[in-house]
């Protein structure tokens, strides 16, 4: 095993392997299959925003989901994720949403873009600390993940929820 990153988050560390999802996902497709060509281009067309106050941790999920060919766009918070939005020419296919952050927090955010037509059908994936997933499922999210996360299932969550809309 090979570690790809290492992360701090409250007062513990975290390592984190890299892995190919590849083969996990599609066990019988190769790489150069038709199947695996048009998945690889609906990843790389679906830009996912991705909003967390901690910037180690922000930097490591958009690293990751760069990794997996993704195009990344991130926020420090609700506010800056909204305004984002309300600018964007081309809206991302996903939005994952961290709930504790200052100035907007993740349920004031939410509750934002589900009252902007335009927004509202974007799904979200809440990742925060488990004490929160109740506060998560009363945000309607597509999904939760638990921080600190794990590859796989971020990665498998996100490629499940991606063009929802």
């Amino acid at each position: 095993m090979v570690i790809d990153k290492v992360m701090n988050h409250s007062d513990q560390q975290y390592a984190f392997a890299k892995v190919n999802l590849i083969p996990k996902r599609f066990p019988t497709m190769s790489r150069h299959s038709e199947r695996f060509d048009m998945y690889t281009q609906t990843r790389t067309q679906a830009t996912i925003l991705v909003v967390d106050d901690e910037d180690e941790v922000r930097q490591m999920v958009t690293d990751i989901l760069e990794d997996e060919g993704y195009p990344v766009v991130s926020a420090r918070n609700g506010q800056e994720a909204l305004n984002y939005l309300q600018t964007a020419a081309e809206l991302p296919s996903l939005i994952l949403l961290d709930l504790m952050m200052p100035v907007m927090d993740g349920p004031a955010f939410r509750k934002e873009q589900q009252r902007d037509a335009r927004l509202k059908n974007i799904p979200v994936v809440v990742f925060s600390a488990g004490r929160n997933r109740q506060q998560a499922s009363a945000l309607d999210a597509a999904a939760f993940i638990d921080k600190p996360f794990d590859y796989d299932l971020l990665c498998n969550t996100i490629a499940v929820h991606v063009g929802v809309h």
